[in-house]
């Protein structure tokens, strides 16, 4: 299946809101964005999720009785080490996440939502959704078996690090169910986590739900790569390779410049941001773009993300001339 340029607009914005609307009629409290470079999680460099927003709730013993919901611009700068190789990365750097923050004598509640969310609201069938759990993890388990016309269930069929969460903070782990949706050759890939947090591995303390719009779009409907679920690919049609490379890259470096990164040697953020410059222009040369062409392929996503412009486009250009990278 290929998805139009409205389709994609369409499938975004539609995730986003019927997620927003249906946890707020549930109770839950909409909790402000923060900027992607906000430095409000210490143990990441870019917010990478919304538990970077959430943990300090969690960190305080402060979430509150109804929990929160977010929807949550996010960069994860992994996929730098494959810009030059032939691999293509799984997921893209930049997405949008949706989650929820709840306590853990909530854990039953958020489960129930979760699937009515992903069965009634998405319309997707019970047969077409995969719960995949540790049978270690009895109160997950048990909830998801006691389902009326529930999800299939995968249980133990990955090794338990498979169930286990990290979350950058020595006090802090978590006990997790994955979820994954069938594709059309029948395979199930994951669109994202239920997860019990931890505190020194013994005590539950919270309850973590995440997933990534363009992922989940892309599930969904059988599609190639998150990428081509993402608004990015309404200004560059999808395809494997160069053109996956280079989008990547023309992504996360719009929203790292639209949030005052600057391309340096001498901090983290600044070296992340020149890998992705030089992402660009590795690939546009392959791809044969113009520098103009940038500009306009970057003038055309700040404004599909955000409904304007702030010169981005002609930002990235100056930093490609005079850095020549």
């Amino acid at each position: 299946m290929v998805l139009s340029s409205e389709d994609i607009r369409k499938h975004t914005s539609d995730t986003i809101n019927s997620f927003k609307n249906f946890f707020s009629v549930m109770g839950y409290i909409e909790h402000t964005p923060v900027g992607i470079n906000s430095k409000i999680d210490e143990s990441v460099y870019f917010v990478g999720s919304t538990i970077s927003v959430f943990k300090k709730y969690i960190l305080t013993n402060t979430i509150p009785l109804n929990g929160y919901y977010l929807s949550q611009r996010c960069i994860r700068t992994q996929n730098i080490n494959l810009l030059y190789k032939d691999e293509i990365p799984n997921w893209a750097s930049y997405f949008t996440a949706i989650g929820t923050i709840s306590r853990y004598d909530k854990l039953e509640d958020v489960s129930h939502h979760i699937w009515h969310y992903l069965n009634r609201i998405l319309n997707i069938k019970n047969n077409d959704i995969l719960v995949k759990v540790s049978s270690k993890d009895d109160d997950l388990l048990k909830i998801w078996n006691s389902l009326e016309n529930g999800p299939i269930i995968e249980v133990d069929y990955e090794d338990i690090n498979y169930y286990r969460h990290k979350y950058g903070h020595k006090e802090l782990s978590g006990r997790n169910i994955n979820f994954a949706l069938r594709q059309e050759n029948n395979v199930f890939k994951d669109i994202g986590n239920l997860i019990v947090i931890m505190n020194n591995e013994t005590d539950n303390i919270g309850v973590e739900l995440a997933f990534g719009v363009g992922t989940l779009i892309a599930r969904k409907y059988s599609l190639t790569h998150p990428i081509e679920a993402s608004l990015i690919s309404v200004v560059l049609p999808y395809k494997d390779g160069s053109i996956c490379k280079f989008s990547d890259s023309l992504s996360a470096v719009v929203h790292l410049i639209r949030e005052k990164v600057r391309p340096s040697a001498s901090n983290t953020r600044g070296r992340v941001l020149r890998s992705y410059l030089k992402g660009i222009n590795y690939w546009k040369d392959i791809l044969h773009f113009t520098i103009n062409n940038i500009n306009e392929f970057a003038v055309i996503y700040e404004y599909e993300e955000y409904g304007n412009n702030t010169g981005v486009g002609e930002i990235i250009v100056q930093y490609l001339v005079q850095y020549n990278t």
